[in-house]
């Protein structure tokens, strides 16, 4: 009986999870940085409960279906997030009186050249 109640316990704890991951997934973000951070984190608590649960295969395949699209929308964001990071750069660069020149990863102002590294890592996103 104890194990029933383990077992129980467990799905209802990935079950929670989903939900909570679901509702963020679901919840507008306006900055491009926070939301691809979101969807990263999120998307990945999801894939990883998911596993660990017995469900219906029409409620599962809803999930996953849910998930593909909001993996689909992160390359759309980074798109934005460079940009941003671009038009913030030069900006401040500018103000300096320097011009930014060259595309990603390498741009260049007077005598300097900056590599900028765009992960997809989630726990490290610098755009």
């Amino acid at each position: 009986m104890d194990n029933l109640v383990t077992s129980l316990s467990k799905q209802n704890n990935a079950i929670k999870k989903i939900q909570q991951s679901l509702r963020k997934i679901n919840k507008h973000e306006s900055d491009a940085t926070k939301r691809i951070s979101i969807l990263n984190t999120e998307i990945s608590i999801v894939d990883r409960n998911l596993n660990k649960l017995s469900l219906e295969p029409s409620l599962k395949a809803e999930i996953e279906n849910s998930i593909s699209e909001a993996k689909s929308e992160i390359p759309h964001l980074e798109q934005i997030a460079k940009k941003e990071f671009g038009n913030n750069l030069n900006n401040i660069l500018q103000e300096n009186g320097f011009v930014l020149e060259g595309n990603y990863p390498k741009l260049r102002t007077s005598v300097y050249t900056i590599i900028i590294g765009l992960c997809r890592n989630p726990h490290s996103n610098n755009y």
